[in-house]
């Protein structure tokens, strides 16, 4: 390849990646927002692996193991589970031979030169490859439809294998040593594919992986995320409060989060599009009104 062959490429990797790894660590603020406990258990894991050091001084060697085994990978694994940018991916049979598959023990034959589409959102839900328990947030009989970071820890009778993100891969890359994402539970090969998978799987992955693990850290590092109340109470009306009625306006605008959220669709990714979008407040840490006390 020429100089002008690996710019342009490489331009072309990074303009790819740059949605996509934003649209992922704006569904995860305002998932996290929703959620105040992981929020909480996310600032403690900030504060065990970098303390109050300067950001500008982090070293990836030292910091992206113990980063990929704490509640900030689960939130992160969480968030492409539940939202993932791209919600289906174009596979294309080898033109040189049919590809054979097996499902539910019957074999399948696809032709060469087939289309197939992998439907992410799909295989991400699926009650066969992902542990599940009824949802505490809905009527539902299953939670594959809430985001549960806890589910990357959570151990179950049928879990097929130890989950873990990345690993539905052969990757060399893959992080090692016991406070990494091997901490974490594995999904069944196929089941989890933000990325896709195999050989043609994203060539930004582990970036796009670290570049969200990092920001999220450089945010909680010194700050809170909440729901904004305005549309309903003004901040002095928000003093006068107690917990309760603290906590009933909160769960209010966690419902509208969460409905927003519903809204969102694919236009290339999955985000909001046109006017829709939740509104929050970035707070300092230590001048909650909300997610430092609320479950």
């Amino acid at each position: 390849m020429s100089h002008e062959h690996i710019i342009s490429n490489a331009f072309v990797l990074f303009v790819a990646g740059y949605e996509t790894g934003a649209n992922i660590i704006h569904f995860t603020l305002l998932q996290l927002a929703n959620n105040p406990a992981v929020q909480r258990q996310v600032q403690q894991d900030v504060d065990r692996i970098f303390g109050g050091e300067d950001p500008k001084t982090w070293k990836f060697n030292d910091k992206i193991n113990p980063m990929a085994g704490s509640t900030l990978a689960t939130a992160m694994n969480e968030t492409l589970r539940l939202m993932p940018p791209v919600i289906e991916i174009p596979k294309i049979v080898s033109p040189s031979e049919d590809q054979t598959i097996i499902l539910k023990g019957t074999r399948y034959t696809i032709p060469r030169n087939s289309r197939v589409g992998l439907v992410v959102a799909g295989a991400h839900r699926h009650p066969d490859y992902w542990p599940t328990q009824p949802s505490e947030i809905s009527d539902l009989p299953t939670d594959l439809d809430d985001w549960l970071p806890g589910r990357w820890t959570r151990t179950t009778a049928n879990t097929p294998e130890p989950m873990v993100a990345g690993a539905e891969t052969d990757n060399s890359d893959e992080l090692q040593g016991p406070e990494t994402s091997q901490s974490l539970y594995r999904p069944v090969r196929g089941s989890f594919i933000p990325f896709s998978s195999g050989a043609r799987q994203c060539l930004g992955r582990r970036f796009a992986q670290v570049e969200i693990l990092v920001a999220l850290a450089v945010i909680f590092q010194k700050y809170s995320l909440e729901n904004a109340v305005d549309d309903w109470a003004d901040d002095d009306e928000v003093d006068r409060m107690g917990y309760d009625e603290r906590a009933l306006l909160y769960a209010k605008a966690i419902k509208r989060s969460r409905d927003t959220m519903d809204r969102a669709y694919n236009v290339i990714t999955l985000s909001f599009h046109g006017s829709t979008h939740v509104p929050v407040r970035l707070v300092p840490r230590g001048e909650e009104r909300f997610v430092s006390w609320m479950d």
